[in-house]
């Protein structure tokens, strides 16, 4: 993030893709025809992790451009990146920052409309990452939605893909200090249906691995 900040043309480049990123999600949303989430008067939104002030000043303009009634929470388990969005101004009378666990938020059921969350599953185990599917879906409204993107492997890959995968695997690695877990589509679209979403979903093939790459709205039903 830092050398986000000092370098403009990669400061630029980090927003353009988040951007491109959101409008995907509301994308799937409207070719769906789901109501928008964010055109109830005074929509309640989530935004799970974050890499820092950047990350989450884009997603709260991008979200205020739609309703600028909407009240934002942004939310990490750790306090680092929370302290950034602090110490940049974010925080307002509609951005709350806070510390949380994505497996055991303290928000009440049926709260948010809309939750935002951008490649935090692969860091999951199966069990937390089955955990947090579960505690989305309670904090959703009825009709509410949560938007991802993530690197997932089909169950029948070639060896090339496999390895390409793994290349990516070990790419974030070296970004974030962590190696991300092996999941599979089929995997996340069971994790999710399970819990009683239903799905749409796009394929990014502007992405190398691009087949691996998938946008994802996952809605929880009205009853």
């Amino acid at each position: 993030m830092e050398m986000l900040l000092k370098n403009p043309y990669r400061r630029l480049e980090h927003i353009s893709g988040l951007r491109e990123f959101y409008t995907i999600a509301s994308d799937l949303i409207n070719e769906q025809r789901w109501p928008e989430p964010l055109a109830t008067p005074t929509p309640q939104v989530l935004q799970i992790g974050t890499a820092g002030y950047l990350t989450s000043e884009t997603f709260v303009t991008f979200v205020h451009e739609k309703n600028r009634q909407a009240r934002v929470y942004i939310s990490d388990l750790s306090e680092k990146p929370l302290a950034d969005c602090r110490t940049h101004g974010l925080e307002q009378s509609n951005v709350m920052i806070m510390q949380a666990d994505t497996t055991h938020f303290q928000f009440p059921p049926n709260f948010f409309d809309l939750i935002e969350t951008d490649a935090l599953l692969q860091f999951l185990p199966p069990a937390e990452k089955q955990q947090a599917i579960k505690e989305w879906f309670r904090v959703l409204k009825p009709g509410g939605v949560a938007t991802t993107r993530d690197w997932f492997i089909p169950n029948r890959s070639t060896p090339g893909e496999l390895e390409a995968y793994e290349k990516r695997r070990h790419i974030v690695k070296e970004q974030f200090g962590v190696l991300p877990e092996k999941t599979t589509t089929e995997e996340i679209f069971h994790l999710l249906k399970t819990a009683g979403f239903s799905l749409t979903v796009k394929q990014d093939s502007s992405l190398e691995p691009g087949k691996f790459f998938l946008h994802i709205a996952a809605r929880k039903p009205e009853k």
